[in-house]
């Protein structure tokens, strides 16, 4: 009988052989260097941080490159190999306008950029800046969202993992990719 861990290990053979490192290289544009194949999923996660990087930072440029995560890869219950880039817990918070009773805190700047919102009436609220600066400042009743989500995860599945690797929004970010 004919194994899942018989054929991972004729794939990892080939995968060191110099025809299976041509074929990858070829293929992927990777170096196949490592017996761990996830280290070659890793390396699609890291493309995908790039990209996810430079269209969020567009927009809110206070998102580094260290706010992005590459988790690593792991093989699902239907055999599929999958990784998770997420942000880095805490790094999608910002101080916001306080008002008595309310939290102060924006929770996820990236999915209100992505979003967007309609409030009903403006906010108002005393800002203190990194300078010691203060003032009355009021907020803005509406955003529209924007599709750099959308954009990211079509830029990675239309150029680096076309026919390779898929990316996909999950969670809270799936409802921007419904719009």
């Amino acid at each position: 009988m004919i194994t899942e861990s018989y054929i991972n290990k004729l794939i990892e053979q080939y995968a060191k052989s110099p025809a299976g490192r041509a074929a990858i290289k070829k293929k992927t544009g990777i170096e196949y260097v490592d017996k761990d194949p996830t280290a070659v999923l890793t390396t699609y996660g890291e493309q995908m941080k790039n990209i996810l990087y430079k269209h969020v930072n567009a927009l809110i440029k206070s998102i580094t490159p260290d706010d992005i995560v590459v988790q690593k890869p792991y093989m699902d219950k239907d055999g599929l190999w999958r990784l998770e880039v997420s942000f880095k817990e805490g790094s999608l918070e910002r101080d916001s306008l306080y008002l008595d009773g309310d939290d102060p805190v924006l929770h996820n700047i990236v999915l209100l950029f992505a979003k967007g919102y309609n409030a009903r009436n403006h906010v108002y609220g005393w800002w203190i800046t990194k300078w010691g600066n203060h003032g009355d400042v009021r907020s803005r009743r509406e955003r529209d969202g924007s599709d750099f989500l959308i954009q990211a995860v079509n830029e990675f599945n239309n150029g680096a993992g076309k026919g390779i690797a898929r990316a996909e929004l999950l969670g809270d970010y799936k409802e921007c990719s419904e719009t």
